[in-house]
């Protein structure tokens, strides 16, 4: 079950990606990058699915892609002294309270 929940936050993180690159971007985006992203995926999953990796380096890639996020949710989403701050909290809040139901022990 965590796994479903983990696969739904990336997928809607990916989106929110997604759109932003292509708003910065449009026509490279929709010439090569949409694709390069959908092959990246792709390879991510086949790689994990076909290999094996010790539980180290699991966990070290794990804490690079999780900095990575937060570094990205700090600079794209984090709003801006003039914006509201509750919505991001209320965020905050709502993932914090999902990720410990769903945390195992």
């Amino acid at each position: 079950m965590p796994y479903a929940a983990i696969v739904v936050v990336m997928a809607l993180h990916f989106t929110a990606v997604d759109h932003l690159v292509r708003h910065w971007h449009p026509a490279a985006f929709d010439r090569a990058l949409r694709w390069v992203f959908a092959l990246a995926i792709t390879a991510g999953w086949l790689l994990g699915t076909l290999t094996y990796l010790p539980g180290h380096v699991v966990a070290t890639w794990t804490a690079v892609l999780a900095g990575a996020i937060l570094l990205n949710v700090l600079n794209l989403e984090l709003p801006r002294p003039s914006g509201p701050l509750w919505p991001f909290l209320v965020g905050v809040l709502v993932f914090a309270g999902v990720a410990w139901l769903l945390a195992p022990g």
